[in-house]
């Protein structure tokens, strides 16, 4: 699967990324793998962690949200980035989305404020449905704006 970058944005939309889904088979070593009995049943490990999955680390770095309570577009944008980086079998990849869009321009239609906070299900649908953008297109800024 080819990295994604500006150039090669899925169906040439400068605004939005998409995230491909590789089979859940296991067969690139990541995600689950399906159990032996034939009966397409999925098995868990006990425990999983990003930050160490067999000598490599999935997860983006950490960002400051400052003085506004934006942490649930952060969170949502490092799982996003996270998930992408480790469905590729690119740790490190450099992914950057924008709080800024998802917390600023989408997350005000369900109710979100710098005062309030926002609820994970509307960052995720706002990021499903509508897309973010890239961090260097739409810096955060704790101030607002869009």
């Amino acid at each position: 699967m080819k990295q994604l970058t500006r150039s090669n944005r899925p169906n040439g939309d400068a605004n939005r990324v998409a995230v491909a889904r590789k089979p859940a088979s296991g067969g690139n070593g990541h995600g689950p793998a399906a159990a032996g009995n034939g009966a397409g049943a999925i098995t868990a490990a006990a425990a999983f962690d990003a930050r160490k999955y067999y000598g490599s680390n999935y997860v983006t770095p950490i960002k400051n949200q400052l003085n506004c309570g934006s942490c649930v577009a952060f969170g949502t944008c490092a799982a996003v980035e996270t998930t992408a980086g480790f469905l590729r079998g690119q740790p490190g990849l450099q992914l950057n989305l924008s709080e800024q869009q998802l917390f600023f321009v989408h997350g005000p239609a369900t109710g979100a404020s710098c005062a309030n906070g926002w609820w994970p299900e509307h960052a995720y649908a706002a990021f499903q449905n509508l897309g973010v953008t890239f961090e260097d297109y739409m810096a955060y800024n704790p101030a607002g704006g869009g």
